[in-house]
């Protein structure tokens, strides 16, 4: 089950696997650091096995109780129609030889079509009313335009804030919140704008330099080079060792193959984006 699975979890489904196998997930403040957490130990640890196995049945219960709730509410509806309809055919069998009274409705049926034909008249008039109604809509189209506005608004990405010089200020909280978890800059804590803004144009800044430096094949150190691919800063902190030997584009490789620290061998349950003075 990949992480795209998993988000489509309930909330308290993830919480109890991550308490089911006594997972470490202190960080986890949203839905995302919980899927990350149950992915980033994987494959289980001894310690939670055991521990999973000693609890199982005291969880088991717990999630059925929970699971049980739901369809009971939805099963009673049905019990109390179904037995309604059995009761009237019952009685009313005996008093089936009514059925030669369908012969009468098929009289009144020829009746209606008389009054059809004079209503063609009046929907004549109603004909240029709907008319007017149409031209309104000839104006809204300009708030239709401003929506596709918005969506590539919300799709710019911190190579576009470089390459097309854009100022972060105006841009919305969502935007800059997106485009500081798409690079793994800390923000769940921030609460002002002004913040989000001076981050991200830590990012941006961040981004020149190297652009910078690689178009002006300006050597940098060895000291604050990755140590994976030599060709970028280090700038990606490993959580929860704490080592930073990469960059953060190898950070996100070493998540997705083995998902271990290259100094310590534990886990990786979380990149964090540092900018370097």
């Amino acid at each position: 089950m990949n992480s795209a699975d998993l988000s489509a979890k309930p909330l308290w489904l993830l919480k109890q696997y991550i308490n089911a196998y006594h997972l470490s997930a202190k960080n986890a403040i949203e839905k995302d650091d919980l899927v990350r957490v149950i992915i980033n130990t994987r494959p289980i640890p001894n310690e939670s096995e055991t521990f999973y196995r000693d609890n199982r049945a005291q969880l088991l219960r717990s999630i059925r109780r929970h699971q049980q709730r739901v369809p009971q509410q939805q099963q009673t509806p049905p019990t109390r129609q179904s037995p309604s309809p059995q009761s009237y055919p019952q009685p009313n069998r005996p008093p089936q030889p009514p059925p030669p009274p369908a012969v009468p409705q098929t009289y009144p049926h020829p009746a209606p079509p008389h009054p059809r034909q004079p209503q063609p008249t009046p929907q004549t008039h109603p004909r240029p009313d709907p008319t007017p109604p149409r031209r309104p809509p000839t104006q809204q189209p300009p708030p239709s335009r401003s929506a596709p506005n918005n969506n590539s608004a919300s799709s710019i990405s911190l190579d576009d804030i470089v390459n097309n010089n854009i100022d972060p200020a105006p841009l919305s909280v969502q935007i800059l919140k997106s485009i500081l978890r798409t690079n793994f800059v800390e923000q769940s804590h921030v609460l002002e704008k002004s913040e989000l803004v001076s981050r991200v144009q830590c990012l941006v800044d961040e981004r020149r330099k190297e652009l910078q430096s690689k178009n002006s094949d300006v050597e940098m150190r060895e000291e604050s080079m990755c140590r994976l691919c030599c060709d970028a800063q280090q700038n990606c902190v490993f959580l929860d060792c704490g080592h930073m030997v990469t960059c953060m584009g190898c950070g996100k490789k070493l998540v997705e193959t083995n998902n271990q620290c290259p100094i310590c061998r534990e886990p990786i349950l979380k990149l964090v984006h540092v900018f370097r003075s």
